[in-house]
């Protein structure tokens, strides 16, 4: 439910030269939900996109840089983000001053131009795409695991029709108010089970549980040939 637009107001400003400057001081309006920002945002003396105390509603972008001003993204309030393929270049890329969550899907970013003095935490993350076969054909429709050294699950996703599970993703950096931390990419493994064939007579179902070099830049791919056949099933 929505509430009312007395108690709060939007302010939005689109500059010649691709220049936008957003500034909500809440985000209980419901426009704000429906507000698709694309493009390029630059040269703002300061936040590029201020986000108030009352802001809780989510935030997505993709795509867009934001470059050249003082603050890139600054967020008093408790609402989510989830920006993908982001190019960010501030004097500070993100200023965190509330709860919000912020996940920073592939792109460009300074980690450390990340400052968190709220409760708030910047997740920096990579993807993994992984390929599966058996006896050289391609698995389609078999959900894929990435899991951490600790056996935790990382991220998950179903291939496709050429045995493609795109975007499993993983964490390479956070920054709370305690600071930066950089955890070790050592020891993750990519698990599935997979339906190779199956009809009234023959049912062949493989499994794996490879592990997987990742590395803190675009473009990690892994490619696992099922062999293992489960030979005990119970009907």
């Amino acid at each position: 439910k929505s509430k009312p637009m007395s108690s709060s107001f939007i302010r939005l400003w689109v500059c010649l030269f691709s220049h936008l400057h957003f500034v909500a001081t809440t985000s209980t309006i419901n426009p704000l939900r429906n507000l698709s920002v694309t493009g390029t945002v630059t040269n703002s003396g300061g936040a590029a996109f201020k986000y108030g105390q009352n802001t809780d509603n989510p935030v997505t972008m993709s795509g867009m840089t934001i470059s050249t001003n003082a603050v890139g993204i600054d967020t008093a309030g408790s609402g989510e983000f989830t920006l993908t393929d982001m190019t960010m270049s501030n004097n500070k890329d993100f200023v965190i001053s509330g709860s919000s969550m912020i996940e920073y899907v592939e792109g460009t970013v300074d980690v450390d131009s990340v400052d968190v003095t709220g409760n708030g935490k910047f997740t920096r993350m990579r993807t993994l795409d992984v390929t599966l076969s058996a006896d050289s054909n391609a698995v389609a429709g078999a959900t894929v695991s990435l899991l951490d050294a600790n056996g935790g699950a990382a991220g998950a996703a179903i291939t496709d029709a050429n045995g493609v599970a795109n975007d499993l993703a993983f964490t390479t950096a956070t920054v709370d108010a305690n600071g930066k931390n950089v955890p070790s990419l050592a020891g993750y493994t990519a698990m599935t089970v997979a339906e190779v064939f199956y009809n009234n007579t023959v049912a062949d179902f493989r499994h794996a549980n490879t592990a997987v070099s990742l590395v803190d830049q675009a473009g990690n791919t892994e490619s696992i040939a099922l062999t293992q056949k489960i030979s005990h099933r119970v009907c």
